[in-house]
């Protein structure tokens, strides 16, 4: 008849290979068995490693350090099921936030009122406006340098400095005939722009100069979305003709065509994968290396204004006035966000934070980055 063992004589190495097959809700539950196991809980990194690939379906789009996996597994858990979270939500007064891009420490929004404001991440207050278009300000991108470059349907793009808080350069976008082309979507990278107008017109210019290199006519309809990556060589554009195009940069051949029977409104691109949201309400993630499309997700709702992709979550937003986040990996959608009374024309989201920008003036701000409660844990028993 074999001794009895008790759970905290067991080895450490044996609870630790233990608890590496148990999600984060019974790894919660094993802490609360003993000290022993409480302490392997804390220490171990795998098992929360471990916990992370069951519980989410694979690895964050991000290396992580081994001792950070704990506030890894909190942060993603937070951000599928934090429910309770509700938006900080700043009134922009623009008459309708239509672009903004954010970093660590500021949002830049652009609106129908053709300002730009610049304002604080952490106190959500106003540090700056900037003002030189006429029209609505739709598209933003940062450069190098500290700069800005914001485009407008008054047919101008302007490169702002960010320091000093104004316009250093100012093109107005013309065809070769001399028709103003509005400006639809712009992207910065390594001090040149490129940007996209109607009837299918692509534009190259250096942002330091503010000089426009090269006109080309890209498309047979309107270009509604552009992505620039120099040290890869490469620019990828779409348009409502129904097809997405890759061109080299230096040269601007194109590539690739790929063909869609969607008229496609929005796309984000990580490396070989573009993800475009279409008039149809369809998300589609396109792979360049197999020239087809490998995954379509229905948002149950038509036009897709706008979509972020980080390599593992697709946020997108469409007529119905929520923000949706899909899993690639388990090519599942995980939850729908809703903060706006009016239509989204702008989401963009780290490894931290979601902020959105919507026709009923609002700029939403959804932060994860606050402690959270593992699945299970008593709010008595914290780990």
């Amino acid at each position: 008849m074999c001794d009895s063992v008790a759970f905290g004589d067991l080895p450490d190495l044996l609870v630790s290979n233990i608890l590496s097959f148990v999600g984060g809700k019974d790894l919660a539950k094993a802490a609360c068995v003993c000290k022993q196991w409480k302490s392997v809980t804390w220490t171990n990194p795998e098992t929360w490693r471990s916990a992370y690939i069951i519980d989410f379906g694979g690895l964050p789009p991000k290396s992580v350090n081994d001792k950070d996996w704990h506030a890894a597994y909190l942060l993603e858990h937070r951000w599928r099921n934090d429910y309770d979270l509700e938006p900080t939500q700043i009134s922009a007064n623009q008459k309708g936030v239509l672009s903004l891009i954010f970093d660590e420490s500021h949002i830049i929004s652009g609106g129908w009122d053709a300002s730009i404001k610049i304002w604080s991440v952490l106190c959500q207050t106003l540090l700056a406006t900037l003002t030189g278009h006429t029209r609505e300000v739709v598209c933003l991108s940062m450069a190098d340098n500290n700069k800005l470059v914001s485009g407008s349907y008054d047919s101008t793009i302007r490169v702002w400095d960010l320091e000093g808080r104004k316009c250093g350069a100012c093109l107005l976008c013309v065809s070769d005939d001399g028709e103003y082309l509005s400006v639809n979507c712009l992207d910065a990278s390594k001090g040149k722009c490129v940007s996209g107008h109607d009837d299918g017109f692509l534009k190259i210019l250096d942002v330091e100069s503010g000089h426009c290199e090269l006109t080309l006519v890209a498309h047979e309809g309107n270009i509604m979305d552009v992505h620039l990556d120099v040290p890869k060589n490469r620019v990828v554009t779409s348009s409502i003709d129904l097809t997405i195009k890759m061109w080299s940069f230096d040269s601007m051949n194109c590539l690739v065509t790929f063909g869609d029977q969607r008229s496609i409104y929005c796309m984000s691109v990580v490396e070989n994968l573009i993800i475009c949201g279409s008039v149809t309400g369809l998300v589609v993630l396109w792979d360049e290396k197999e020239g087809e499309d490998v995954l379509i997700l229905d948002g149950e709702a038509p036009w897709v204004r706008c979509v972020h992709f980080d390599g593992k979550r697709i946020v997108s937003a469409a007529s119905d006035k929520y923000v949706k986040m899909w899993d690639v990996t388990s090519e599942r959608r995980i939850r729908d966000f809703h903060g706006h009374s009016a239509l989204i024309l702008s989401v963009k989201f780290d490894d931290t934070k979601l902020i959105t920008g919507s026709l009923d003036d609002l700029i939403c701000i959804w932060d994860f980055q606050k402690h959270t409660q593992v699945p299970g844990e008593s709010s008595a028993n914290p780990l």
